[in-house]
């Protein structure tokens, strides 16, 4: 289990640090697009026109 949030982490972080424009699809279907710029244990931060807080419960695929 902690390999696979460590995966996650260095995923995350490194489309967080090289600022790279991701897709983070919903479980519901819904499609953002943006920058990554935060997380923490429950959400995830994407930056487009706006900032907007996301819950990592809902998000089905980050894709790059």
């Amino acid at each position: 289990m902690s390999n696979e949030l460590s995966l996650e982490q260095d995923f995350v972080n490194d489309l967080i640090e090289n600022q790279k424009f991701a897709a983070v699809f919903f479980k519901n279907g819904i499609k953002l697009t943006g920058i990554l710029v935060g997380v923490d244990e429950h959400c995830l931060f994407l930056k487009n026109m706006v900032t907007q807080m996301v819950y990592k419960h809902a998000v089905s695929t980050i894709q790059p």
